[in-house]
């Protein structure tokens, strides 16, 4: 007769087996054997993702598939240089499914989960930044996300130049512009930055403009707008209505390369409109101090309009969007471009 039997389960990887012990004392034997293998589980593991300071939370639970997982907070003060930690991502390039830290879900798959750090380059000043993968969200944290203008927008996953993988694209027609409503985050008072990753499709001629960032609601400018513009030879203005409604620009000496991808950069730093061609100075306008005011105007990217029309559109690839509301300096400029994610 067995006088003392135990059960216990063992965990061996992702799946889970019942040990029974048995034993009987007046034979002196013990026994054992495994039977009833539970549903395997799974582990979340994070990933500090390049931070150079802090360290990353530790889940030590394993998780059935279909199970809710919390996802955890920045708890340990994790960070890293120049960048602000933005949640978690299943990609290590970011371009995964994004989990906000500490108030985020996940459902638990059927393998193992890493969620990688995810980081935002260059963030003091910054009020919009749309990654434009795979969608039109604001990675800035300030929630100006675009909308769709009249259809589906296009995406192109295809490397176009230099190993950057392109995003969204305006269409010719228009159906693919984007714009968000008005906010006081747009106002930029006497300094500003506006950047973008940019390619224009060398099937289409380009007409007189043709704009890739613009702040205003319709095909006139009104005080505190600002924008980057393409012409039809090429040439890339940036420019700004002040408070007063004087209009101010400064164009390109380069042109805008067709079918490859180029990093430009348009910024006022209260004395002088500067234009960057991958990360490289380009041109510098001085047109004094001043101050571009209020204004309640959206903002759009890939056409001219950000209520009610569209007009002067883009054709070809916008990708990287950015928007500050202080001068980025020259270095800064190099090292925007340098980051290419």
């Amino acid at each position: 007769m067995l006088t003392r039997t135990q059960f216990q389960k063992l965990t061996i990887g992702t799946s889970a087996l019942i040990l029974c012990s048995y034993s009987n004392p007046s034979l002196g034997f013990l026994g054992q054997g495994f039977f009833g293998q539970a549903r395997p589980r799974f582990s979340v593991t994070y990933n500090g993702n390049g931070n150079t300071g802090g360290s990353v939370p530790v889940d030590n639970n394993l998780y059935e598939s279909g199970s809710p997982v919390s996802v955890l907070s920045n708890s340990n003060s994790l960070s890293r240089t120049n960048y602000t930690f933005s949640g978690w991502n299943t990609s290590l390039s970011g371009n995964g499914t994004n989990y906000p830290a500490g108030t985020g879900t996940l459902t638990m798959g059927t393998s193992d989960v890493t969620l990688y750090a995810s980081w935002v380059f260059l963030t003091n000043g910054i009020k919009a930044y749309y990654k434009l993968d795979s969608d039109l969200s604001d990675y800035s944290g300030g929630a100006h996300h675009l909308n769709y203008r009249f259809a589906t927008p296009m995406y192109k996953p295809a490397t176009i130049a230099n190993g950057f993988v392109a995003g969204w694209s305006s269409g010719f027609s228009g159906q693919y512009a984007s714009h968000t409503a008005s906010h006081s985050d747009f106002d930029m008072g006497s300094a500003f930055s506006i950047a973008v990753w940019a390619s224009w499709d060398g099937a289409v001629t380009p007409g007189s403009d043709n704009y890739l960032i613009y702040r205003g609601n319709s095909s006139s400018l009104v005080n505190g707008d600002y924008f980057m513009r393409m012409n039809s030879s090429y040439v890339i203005t940036v420019g700004f209505r002040n408070n007063v409604g004087g209009t101010y620009t400064c164009a390109s000496i380069s042109t805008l390369p067709t079918n490859t991808m180029t990093h430009l950069i348009g910024v006022y730093d209260g004395s002088s409109l500067k234009v960057f061609f991958n990360g490289q100075l380009n041109n510098t306008c001085s047109v004094g101090l001043h101050n571009l005011g209020t204004s309640a105007s959206g903002f759009a990217i890939g056409n001219m309009g950000a209520t009610g029309g569209r007009w002067n559109l883009f054709s070809g690839v916008l990708d990287e969007v950015r928007v500050y509301n202080r001068a980025l300096s020259n270095v800064e400029a190099q090292a925007l471009y340098n980051y290419r994610p």
